[in-house]
């Protein structure tokens, strides 16, 4: 099972060598493209990616609630302003030009 793995990763990357442009094109050596194979077989890389997934998705979440808590807060000031102004700024101001 793992060869046939390695086989497709080293086919992976042999794509990615091939798919280059020709004058930016290098010949990546089949023992790199092997060794870097046999890396991505070893469970660390996939254990790493899969906690950084992980910390990215709670870091997502956290700034998406923060994003909320924001929007509200705006909206509770927004409504504070609007009361304020049509409840003691308007009618104090329709006073002073009442009496001029």
């Amino acid at each position: 099972m793992k060869a046939i793995i390695v086989k497709d990763e080293l086919k992976k990357w042999e794509n990615v060598c091939l798919s280059c442009f020709s004058k930016y094109q290098q010949r990546l050596p089949y023992d790199l493209l092997s060794s870097l194979a046999n890396v991505l077989l070893d469970g660390t890389v996939f254990e790493i990616v899969s906690s950084l997934r992980e910390v990215q998705q709670l870091e997502e979440r956290n700034l998406s609630n923060q994003r909320i808590k924001l929007i509200n807060e705006h909206k509770r000031m927004l409504f504070f302003y609007l009361f304020f102004f049509v409840f003691i700024l308007l009618p104090v101001l329709l006073v002073f030009a009442l009496l001029l």
